[in-house]
């Protein structure tokens, strides 16, 4: 594969400290520093000047001892074999606390290969099919590793072992992803979720490593003799249920077209975001010396589910007597409450209970189908996340708020989403109303009065997604693919399209730096950023 060209990140100077949100703000999440160091001791200094303030941390929760180049550069020859390819990955993405960003310096490239490879999750979630997401969502995926013994591989004539046998007699029973152990290996298995929420833009993406795990990728003829999980790595869906053959296709298939080969040479520095890109290389012949610092392992958000916080109630009784320290305490656990995923969980909780007995009586599907539907129908016709979650939430007040449900659809949406689709949601059943309200008598153009609204047109377009969303025969996407999106939305900074105005008190400061990429100047359809005219 030809590499691709990376104008706008080569430098062959230095960065200004902290770049690493310049570089999450303008979409990039990598850049390649070329002849930056002439040995090992110049990488930490010029990595932490990229990184600011983003602490430095080390390889705990892998499975390979690495050692080092020097008191802080992982050694990354270690445990790996030269004529293997390694396939993308996200940096320990089968562990509970995961590096935010990563750094590679080539201190001696191979005589031949070697080639590093980055795969944009952004772009492999943009190509997979949106049932497959959903069951990425739902199910999570399940790793394992196989640890087996000399003796294994002497009479089962299997391949030279993939892991260092002499971590054999480890005392693997202590191991966090400790799973099982029989004479002839040691299992390691951990289930985590697809998706995660990055620490520092507080966008939901995936974060997974299926593709360098899958038994599929030991298909050698002495290998293929054994089950897959029995190989020495494998991947499988959450609930232990394979991945089938053409689901690893796809996955596959959207990592390749997802991938650029990049071609580092001695002194380069390459600087990536885990949550954005998946890294690899190519087989090698010769010596290939490569350094490599990773940031502090943090915890992941729990995003599915989220259990709701422990309520313990507090003794005062009003608001005009409360000490200040007991009210400050209060005042905490509500904003904890408050928080993005416990949000977006409540939001996917109302939708599922309009399934049933909650769903307005008198029509072809429920509450929950008709939004789902509605959602389905935008995302096909191509809409951006936040008009497929206006789509998704619209009506879900319907059956407390019959006489203003669109009101009440715009005041959970109204800190999160741009004025423009503010006012669709508020006003689409008047928009609505040119399909069906000359049944009653009255004027199907009600809508005309509207006409030269900014959000007319969009509102149209909305209103016939809404019309038809009745179908029972429909192919509508399962909640669960809308989840992610759901959850970008809502944890976007409340009311980050009005920080000039009334509202900008309420937005932190380091939350308006990352507004700044959701207040862009648009001319498009979308047109956050245009001016809504009063009507």
């Amino acid at each position: 594969m030809q590499a691709r060209v990376w104008s706008d990140v080569f430098c062959n100077g230095g960065f200004p400290k902290g770049c690493v949100s310049e570089l999450m703000a303008s979409g990039r999440g990598r850049v390649l520093m070329r002849a930056a160091m002439k040995g090992p001791d110049d990488m930490l200094p010029i990595v932490k000047n990229i990184w600011g303030e983003v602490e430095l941390g080390g390889y705990e929760g892998g499975v390979v001892e690495r050692p080092r180049l020097n008191a802080d550069v992982l050694d990354l020859r270690t445990g790996v074999i030269p004529e293997n390819s390694i396939l993308p990955h996200q940096e320990l993405a089968y562990s509970d606390k995961v590096p935010t960003f990563l750094a590679f310096g080539c201190f001696q490239a191979a005589e031949r290969g070697g080639i590093t490879t980055l795969t944009d999750m952004k772009q492999v979630q943009q190509l997979l099919p949106h049932g497959l997401l959903g069951k990425l969502w739902d199910l999570g995926l399940s790793y394992v590793y196989n640890y087996h013994s000399n003796a294994f591989h002497q009479h089962a004539e299997a391949p030279v072992p993939y892991f260092d046998p002499a971590q054999w007699d480890n005392q693997w029973e202590t191991h966090p992803s400790f799973h099982s152990r029989t004479p002839d290996r040691v299992r390691l298995c951990t289930t985590r979720p697809a998706f995660a929420l990055h620490p520092y833009s507080k966008q939901v993406g995936l974060l997974m490593s299926v593709i360098s795990f899958h038994g599929f990728n030991y298909g050698s003829d002495q290998w293929k003799k054994f089950k897959p999980l029995d190989r020495p790595m494998h991947c499988t869906w959450g609930d232990g249920s394979e991945i089938n053959d053409e689901e690893f296709g796809l996955m596959r298939e959207a990592y390749t077209q997802a991938t650029e080969h990049v071609v580092l040479g001695p002194g380069d520095l390459l600087v990536l975001d885990n949550y954005r890109f998946a890294h690899g290389r190519t087989a090698y012949e010769g010596t290939r010396i490569m350094g490599g610092l990773l940031s502090e392992n943090l915890p992941r958000t729990n995003l599915c589910p989220v259990p709701e916080p422990t309520v313990v109630r507090p003794t005062w009784t009003s608001l005009a007597t409360v000490p200040k320290e007991d009210y400050m305490k209060s005042k905490s656990e509500y904003l904890r409450s408050a928080e993005p995923p416990y949000i977006a969980n409540r939001m996917l909780n109302l939708l599922e209970s309009l399934g049933a007995s909650n769903s307005i009586p008198g029509y072809p599907v429920t509450t929950k189908e008709h939004c789902v539907q509605t959602a389905s129908r935008a995302l096909r016709d191509g809409s951006d996340d936040e008009t497929v979650v206006c789509a998704l939430l619209h009506d879900v007040g319907e059956y407390l708020c019959p006489h203003a449900h669109g009101a009440f659809a715009a005041s959970i949406l109204m800190p999160f989403v741009s004025p423009l689709n503010l006012w669709m949601v508020e006003n689409h059943s008047v928009f609505e109303g040119y399909y069906y309200r000359a049944h009653m008598g009255d004027d199907p153009n009600g809508r005309d009065k509207f006409r030269g609204h900014a959000a007319f047109e969009q509102t149209c377009r909305f209103a016939e997604w809404d019309s038809q969303s009745f179908d029972a025969q429909y192919p509508s996407y399962p909640l669960s693919v809308f989840a992610p999106m759901l959850h970008n939305i809502f944890h976007r900074p409340p009311f980050w399209w009005d920080l000039d105005g009334e509202r900008a008190s309420r937005v932190s400061v380091s939350k308006q730096v990352q507004c700044e990429h959701l207040r862009a100047p648009s001319t498009s359809e979308e047109g956050t950023a245009a001016p809504v005219p009063d009507t």
